[in-house]
């Protein structure tokens, strides 16, 4: 406000200048130091947003119980998005995006994927990897739905829109999302070989190529191997929408190679997986 003001002084002083007693050579140093101030201290035009929130004051779950609301446990939002804009987002353009505890966040359009159900749906990141941004476009080019996921508190919101663009946001269980981390207590050993592994040799290309059963219509794969994810909902929510490197698996501070500690542990996990999902 300092420098705004100081602004203001000079360039009153310059517009009645007839009556000034400054040299004009100072003058003429004081209006480009106005001049630079002005470009530094205005603030950049916001982007458009995207949509707007605000809390439905009787709906079930949003009071704390102590009369009050309280943001953390707002299950119920209304939502209005505005149709015109997200019915003509292209790639890389820039949106705000307000959050559900208040802070509004900038989005960036990334490419548009297709669903199971043919849908095109359209993803924004967030900036800074706090989250990211859903929206199913049916195929008469109406916004049907949007999901949020915010970050930094790890929450899901979902809201069924209709043909206007209202609707409601719901919060949902992060687990039906996401695998929340499942941390083992500190004094949890690795399991040792099961009896019978002695019939499986431990080798990479061996665990590279274990299948629990071959042709089955739906597949899991496990990838223990390091590598690049690119193109997913967890790059466009955990990292801009950028690429993210994973290295290989290793309960040891060696990456590059795998132990029989390792291979053991890669084994095991496998065996789990097939055998949870085994019919």
């Amino acid at each position: 406000m300092q420098h705004i003001n100081t602004k203001g002084i000079i360039m009153n002083g310059l517009s009645s200048s007839k009556h000034s007693t400054q040299p004009k050579s100072k003058k003429i140093w004081l209006a480009v130091v106005a001049t630079c101030l002005l470009f530094i201290v205005t603030p950049s035009h916001a982007a458009e947003k995207l949509f707007s929130a605000f809390i439905i004051p009787d709906a079930p779950g949003v009071t704390d119980g102590t009369g009050g609301l309280q943001t953390a446990s707002i299950a119920n939002i209304q939502v209005n998005l505005d149709t015109a804009i997200a019915g003509a987002l292209t790639p890389g353009q820039q949106l705000d995006v307000p959050l559900l505890d208040g802070q509004t966040l900038l989005g960036t359009v990334q490419q548009a994927i297709t669903n199971a159900a043919g849908d095109t749906v359209q993803i924004l990141s967030l900036q800074d990897g706090k989250g990211g941004l859903e929206l199913t476009v049916s195929s008469a080019g109406v916004v049907t739905e949007m999901l949020l996921f915010d970050s930094t508190q790890n929450k899901f919101f979902r809201a069924a829109l209709d043909s206007n663009g209202s609707g409601a946001f719901i919060l949902e269980d992060t687990n039906d999302h996401v695998c929340l981390e499942f941390p083992l207590p500190p004094e949890a050993a690795l399991e040792a070989p099961a009896a019978g592994i002695e019939e499986i040799t431990l080798d990479l290309a061996t665990l590279q190529s274990l299948q629990s059963r071959p042709g089955a219509p739906n597949v899991i794969y496990l990838d223990y191997w390091g590598g690049t994810l690119s193109g997913t909902i967890w790059n466009v929510n955990h990292n801009d929408g950028n690429d993210i490197v994973y290295t290989p698996y290793s309960i040891d501070s060696d990456a590059t190679n795998f132990s029989a500690a390792d291979l053991n542990q890669i084994w095991l996990g496998w065996r789990e997986a097939a055998e949870d999902f085994a019919p």
